[in-house]
Order: C-alpha cells, then sequence, then structure tokens
C-alpha cells in the first residue's frame, strides 16, 4: 500500500513541469509614452516572416492588437544605398500622406506614408538613397512580387492602419526579425534605460558640466551646434548663469534596434531665469554596455506635448537652457 502511494505521488511529480513565461513584448519597442500628444501605437515589421505588426499602449503596458502580411524589397538584406532593392531596418517615423492622382494607383494603391529614411543613424553610416514609404497596391498585384525597398500591404489593410497613424509620432520601426522577451525580461532592459534617462537628468540639474558631459559621444551634435565642443561652452555658460535649474521629464516612449535608441519625452525646464515645455528627443548609441548621446533634439510643444504647428513643420530648434 505504501510502495504504490509513493509510486502514484512520483508519478505526480514526473507529470508537473515548470510553467515558462511567454515571450510576447518586442525588445525593440521597450516603452510608450502616455503624454497626450504622443501616439498611443507602434508599428512594427518583421522582413523574415513578412508580417507588419500594431502595438498599443495600454495604461503602462504594451499589447499586441493586429498583424498583416506585408512585402519588402526584392533583394534580401538591410538597405545600405540607393537602388539596392532592399528594405532599410531601424527606427522611422512617417512624414507625409500621399493620395492618387499625387501617386499612381497601379504601383502605389489608394494611399502611401513616406518615412524619414535615412535617419540620422543611417546618414552616420554613409547610407542612401530614399523614398521608403508604407503603402499599398491594387488587389490584381501579388504581394509577393518584392518592392523597391518600401513596405507594402493590401489597400484594406492600410485602411485600418491609418487609423492609428500620427504624422511624425507614430514609430515604423523595421527589423530583419522582432526578438520577443518575458514580461520581466522586457521590465529589466526597459529599467536600465530608464535609470540612465534619470542618471542624465540628475547630472544636468546639478549644473556639474563635466559630469553631464559624460553622457555625450564625441561626435555629438545638437541644433545649432555642431560639435560637442561648441556644446560644453554654450553648458558652461548657463550653469553660471543660472542659480539652480529643474528638469521634469515625462514618461518617455524608447525605441531601440540593436544598439541604436531613439527616446522621446515631454520636458519641462525651469530656471531662475526661464521656463519652458517640449518634446525632448534623445538618440542614442550603445557601446561596450554603455548609454551616449549621439544627438539631441528639442521642439517647443504646450504642456500636453503638442507640438506648435509651425515648430513641427519647421524641425527641432536650437536649445536656449
Amino acid at each position: 500500500m505504501i510502495s504504490s502511494l509513493f509510486l502514484i505521488l512520483n508519478l505526480s511529480f514526473a507529470q508537473t513541469k515548470p510553467v515558462t513565461e511567454a515571450k510576447t513584448l518586442p525588445s525593440a519597442l521597450l516603452q510608450l509614452s502616455a503624454t497626450e500628444g504622443f501616439s498611443n501605437y507602434a508599428i512594427l515589421v518583421d522582413k523574415k516572416k513578412r508580417t507588419l505588426h500594431i502595438f498599443e499602449r495600454d495604461g503602462n503596458l504594451i499589447k499586441p492588437t493586429q498583424e498583416f502580411p506585408t512585402d519588402i524589397g526584392k533583394e534580401v538584406g538591410n538597405k545600405s544605398k540607393e537602388n539596392d532593392y532592399r528594405t532599410p531596418e531601424g527606427i522611422y517615423f512617417f512624414q507625409q500622406i500621399k493620395r492618387p492622382p499625387e501617386i499612381p494607383f497601379a504601383l502605389y494603391g489608394k494611399m502611401a506614408f513616406t518615412t524619414d529614411y535615412p535617419n540620422l543613424f543611417d546618414r552616420r553610416q554613409k547610407k542612401s538613397g530614399s523614398g521608403i514609404w508604407l503603402h499599398a497596391i491594387p488587389d490584381s498585384t501579388p504581394l509577393t512580387r518584392g518592392s523597391r525597398g518600401c513596405v507594402v500591404v493590401r489597400n484594406h489593410n492600410l485602411d485600418k492602419i491609418e487609423k492609428i497613424i500620427q504624422l511624425r509620432q507614430t514609430p515604423l520601426i523595421i527589423l530583419d526579425e522582432i526578438e520577443f522577451l518575458t514580461e520581466a525580461e522586457h521590465a529589466a532592459r526597459k529599467n536600465t534605460v530608464v535609470d540612465w534617462v534619470n542618471n542624465w537628468k540628475k547630472a544636468w540639474q546639478s549644473q556639474d558640466t563635466a559630469a553631464y558631459l559624460k553622457f555625450y559621444t564625441d561626435d555629438f551634435s545638437a541644433p545649432g551646434f555642431k560639435s560637442l565642443k561648441s556644446w560644453s561652452k554654450h553648458k558652461t555658460r548657463l550653469a553660471k548663469n543660472y542659480q539652480k535649474i529643474a528638469v521634469e521629464l515625462e514618461t518617455p516612449s524608447i525605441l531601440r534596434d540593436n544598439s541604436e535608441l531613439i527616446i522621446r519625452m515631454l520636458q519641462k525646464y525651469t530656471s531662475d531665469k526661464h521656463t519652458d515645455y517640449g518634446v525632448k528627443t534623445l538618440f542614442v548609441v550603445e557601446k561596450d554596455k554603455e548609454f551616449k548621446i549621439l544627438r539631441e533634439e528639442w521642439t517647443p510643444s504646450n504642456p500636453k506635448g503638442d507640438l506648435a504647428a509651425q515648430s513641427a513643420a519647421a524641425g527641432p530648434t536650437a536649445e536656449t537652457q
């Protein structure tokens, strides 16, 4: 009787397997900001699986909402030069929407969204080419023909995608293959970046210019500042002029492609002489497990993070802080 009981218990333990947490969150999309004027959505493209995924911010979480089959460039690999028929890999933002008769229906379907390829990281690597769009094709055209480098979906699917796109706000992250993480892994990677942003903010508020400049690459630039040297002179001068400063940052959007990150957040800056709101964008590179700011941009906004129409059209401006 006792031996039979041991046999039953042993079988029960043998059949019990540890629960493995599902890998459901993309490493390229670590966080979407809750700032009112920012996009609640991000679009990720998996080139290997030829699939376009839409993710949405749900409170403090990210959840997948829709996915669609897609076509990509005729040639395999990451775009590096004009007319190579490859789809680029990186973090991009939609700039304009085009419709027939501005574009031919037979080639682009009922609409197309232009992107900012080549972005800062692409230009740093001396990549060339232009005209990388998200567009549709007529139903009579195979979705396997291969594009000149664009991301292509069916007309009826682009109708659905259009509803979630905010120009210059909604990111299009194109990857060779999407890496999915567990919630714990995703939170750990996100928190590493958030902690780094907070340390950068603390160094800035301390007005210790030497400590602050350690967060920047040697080839750093910003609108109105072509070098780290000119940026250093500017910040040193401000540290002497302002008795104290305070920087408040809203929850940032954190987008990542391998060692390249774009971090975007609403920023409130206050000093004894100056106060403003703006959208701060950090272009960050990781090397030897250390983050550094390659470029910093600031665009005036209201406290909700809505970009001023004139500023958004003109692009980022030089910071006065």
